[in-house]
């Protein structure tokens, strides 16, 4: 059964050049530790699927180009002529301003393009429009790819004695359809930050408030440390998620209990 979505399958569903049950990862491919569970090919690959780890993806690349670790792929507009570029930025030092660097990724632009920014730019005075566009994670896809992979260990965890709690139907429900405003989702992920002694994509126990008990999943993403995804216990009261909520919009901090269960 896809931990997911529910559907059953047989055995034969794993068979086969495409099967129906395929090897998800729990982290996406390249993003941190190599964890998988089996969910069924339309839950790895809808928008559920492929697009949230896609938003983790760019969070990553945006942090990583943000702190001058490695440039990030964007197009140039100038006067009508697009290029395909790899933008280096630097942050500010002590002696320098943080300054940017762009440089044309000939294979990906076509010289008809390159010809024509460069008669531009060598007629151009001061003031000639220069237009970057860059790929960024929507901010919903972005926390909701969070709270996917928050379940998918909380499931590693406990199996499907964690996925058929009833109280966790609204968060499959939000995975499944991650533009609709089902939970309040910038409630529900904390971070990046750094919980000491607790091991990285395990599950620890929220202990205060006592309103918000239950598990916090700490996801490790490369380079850019651990966040929290709050999830309710199997038998929470009703109506954590809206507690969640409204602990956000007082700038409580939470207190994690620092004992772990492993993955």
């Amino acid at each position: 059964m896809c931990p997911i979505c529910f559907e059953i399958f047989g055995r034969s569903s794993v068979e086969g050049d495409s099967p129906e049950l395929t090897l998800e990862h729990v982290i996406p491919n390249g993003l941190g530790q190599r964890l998988f569970v089996l969910t069924c090919s339309k839950c790895n690959n809808d928008v559920g699927g492929a697009k949230l780890d896609a938003a983790l993806h760019r969070k990553v690349a945006a942090h990583a180009h943000l702190s001058g670790q490695r440039p990030l792929r964007a197009n140039v507009l100038i006067d009508g002529a697009r290029m395909a570029v790899d933008w280096t930025y630097t942050p500010a030092s002590d002696s320098t301003p943080p300054h940017s660097d762009l440089r044309v990724v000939e294979k990906a632009t076509s010289p008809a393009a390159i010809e024509q920014s460069q008669v531009t730019l060598k007629a151009a005075q001061y003031g000639q429009e220069i237009r970057i566009q860059f790929p960024i994670s929507n901010p919903r896809f972005e926390k909701t790819a969070f709270l996917k992979v928050g379940y998918l260990i909380g499931f590693l965890r406990f199996g499907y004695e964690f996925a058929l709690a009833p109280n966790l139907d609204i968060v499959r429900e939000q995975i499944r359809d991650p533009s609709a405003e089902i939970l309040p989702v910038k409630a529900l992920v904390v971070g990046p930050t750094l919980f000491e002694s607790v091991r990285a994509n395990s599950l620890a126990v929220i202990t205060n408030p006592t309103e918000l008990a239950g598990f916090m999943a700490l996801v490790e993403l490369k380079g850019m440390g651990q966040f929290g995804v709050l999830l309710p216990y199997p038998l929470s009261a009703p109506g954590f998620f809206d507690r969640a909520e409204k602990h956000r919009q007082s700038n409580s901090k939470l207190e994690v209990q620092l004992r772990a269960f492993g993955v």
